[in-house]
């Protein structure tokens, strides 16, 4: 978890955390303007940013055409876990102030597909995800918007970031391009939800695994499921520390004015 605030598969192994039972790409297996993906005619509504559960980026402009970087901590050799259909789904948590309810509109989250160029069109296909009133898989938790199989996908654009390591950096690592997905919430969702703390869990048809926050986060929480078994995520390395995802959430306070118009389109200051 994140306080409110600013915040892949080309032969490619997935591999098992030790004691953690997690999906990702580990750094010791080998690896090989964007045009949208989405359905035509689709505008963004007047929204602001409510959450922002990054940040993503660690070096700005370092790589080609002044884009950004996302290099994995030193001695790491995690660059992402798995988030793809049909088996893994990723989940992380956000709150709405006590005081207030929003109107949630559109959520962005980000994966990448190793060798997937980023001035082409966007590997990813679809998205699905649920909201939840507790942890996914946890006794009690209930999905209050969302299902496993509808596209909620609107639109992927190359977010103008890449994940790198320290030993490979940007501007020669560009075989992981990572890609913003805009999705749109059914309007079966909550229209006004109250304060409290809730659960995205998502999967991605097309892009294979997802960056996790960078740098980490003291409260990281983050939970993946395989085939239906919720587990933290946890890295590779033998302090086997919690990770968070990056994600986006905009949308209005119930009876508010509307701030900002189509902030998707801005990527956010590229998640800083």
């Amino acid at each position: 978890m994140r306080t409110l605030g600013l915040l892949v598969l080309a032969s490619a192994l997935v591999s098992t955390a030790a004691g953690a039972n997690n999906a990702f790409e580990d750094l010791s297996a080998p690896s090989g303007s964007a045009l949208p993906t989405g359905p035509s005619g689709w505008t963004a509504p007047d929204a602001a940013v409510l959450w922002n559960n990054g940040p993503l980026i660690t070096t700005v402009g370092n790589c080609p055409a002044g884009t950004n970087e996302s290099q994995i901590r030193p001695g790491g050799t995690t660059f992402g876990y798995a988030v793809s259909s049909p088996t893994f789904r990723l989940a992380d948590d956000f709150t709405v102030p006590v005081g207030q309810s929003w109107e949630l509109q559109i959520i962005t989250v980000f994966a990448y597909l190793t060798g997937a160029p980023s001035g082409g069109t966007s590997p990813i296909t679809a998205v699905n995800y649920q909201l939840w009133n507790g942890v996914p898989g946890a006794a009690g938790a209930q999905v209050i918007c969302g299902n496993t199989t509808t596209n909620q996908l609107a639109l992927s654009v190359f977010s103008g970031i890449y994940r790198t390591t320290s030993s490979a950096p940007c501007p020669g690592a560009t075989t992981r391009a990572i890609w913003s997905n805009i999705l749109t919430l059914p309007s079966a969702c909550v229209p006004c939800l109250p304060a409290g703390t809730y659960w995205l869990d998502y999967q991605v048809v097309g892009g294979t695994f997802n960056p996790p926050v960078t740098p980490r986060s003291a409260t990281a929480n983050a939970r993946q499921s395989n085939a239906g078994v919720w587990a933290p995520v946890t890295d590779a390395l033998g302090d086997l520390q919690t990770e968070d995802f990056p994600f986006i959430i905009e949308g209005v306070q119930c009876g508010a004015t509307p701030v900002e118009s189509s902030t998707w389109g801005n990527i956010k200051g590229q998640y800083r």
